[in-house]
């Protein structure tokens, strides 16, 4: 949604690059959820909500969108 590399992404969310990488690799059903620390997810959801992301939880509406505007 941003356009962003794996490496502009790791810099500018201050998240390693191993990390990022890791969690975009493809799994197999066994293995659905990268290991992650959760400080690693806390500072990529910071930064994409400053980016203009919006996160989406509910019964209803779960995903991602650009905020409008």
């Amino acid at each position: 949604m941003l356009g962003l590399t794996q490496l502009e992404l790791s810099a500018r969310a201050g998240v390693a690059l191993t990390t990022i990488k890791r969690m975009e690799a493809p799994r197999t059903p066994a293995a659905v959820v990268p290991s992650v620390r959760l400080s690693s997810l806390h500072r990529l959801m910071g930064y994409f909500e400053t980016a203009g992301i919006e996160f989406h939880f509910g019964p209803d509406s779960t995903g991602v969108s650009l905020k409008e505007g």
